[in-house]
């Protein structure tokens, strides 16, 4: 997929953005990184916990670029200082999911002007 085909998350499309990030990442099989994290690994692991992680590690990293590609310039400077993508993701979720609850409250206010 070219980068400049990645659907662009905006101020009012963050339903339809969150939905086509989720099947990208499913599609690239790092859907279940986003959503639960790497797991970190203690100082005995075995050589395969070690790549296994490494692997997931690239893949977060990956993911993440993905992301900051996906966000205009105002939700970037929101997440450019996490490190991994679960907490991005989290931070973007916050951010618009509450834009979400402020538009419904408005439009339960305005109906109830209406009605006085």
């Amino acid at each position: 997929m070219k980068i400049s085909q990645l659907p662009i998350l905006e101020h009012k499309n963050w339903g339809r953005l969150c939905v086509q990030i989720k099947v990208l990442l499913k599609f690239q099989v790092a859907l279940d990184i986003m959503m639960s994290g790497c797991e970190k690994v203690s100082e005995g692991s075995s050589v395969v916990e070690i790549a296994t992680h490494t692997k997931n590690e690239k893949k977060d990293y990956e993911t993440l670029f993905l992301l900051h590609q996906s966000v205009d310039t105002t939700n970037i400077d929101k997440i450019t200082t996490t490190t991994i993508v679960k907490e991005a993701w989290k931070i973007l979720e916050k951010c618009h999911e509450g834009a979400k609850k402020v538009k419904v409250n408005l439009k339960t206010m305005r109906r109830q002007c209406e009605l006085l």
